[in-house]
């Protein structure tokens, strides 16, 4: 399987009160990664709909390892 990585710069949105990023938005980057891995595999959404090809997620788990805050770059 192709290995594919996306530098995120976390935005304003992305913040809650508490000033890091808020628990929901990560699934959010999941799925800007998972649009750079299709482009990646040269798999367009033409190909995707005519040959009925989608990507499901049947589960998603966070480790946290630190805060990401306003500015940081994720990789």
């Amino acid at each position: 399987m192709l290995k594919s990585e996306i530098e995120i710069e976390v935005a304003d949105k992305d913040i809650d009160v508490l000033g890091h990023v808020n628990n929901s938005v990560y699934s959010s980057y999941f799925a800007q990664s998972r649009l750079k891995w299709l482009d990646d595999i040269n798999l367009t959404i033409e190909d995707r709909m005519q040959r009925n090809i989608g990507v499901v997620v049947r589960k998603l788990e966070i480790n946290f390892n630190g805060e990401a805050r306003l500015g940081d770059v994720l990789t």
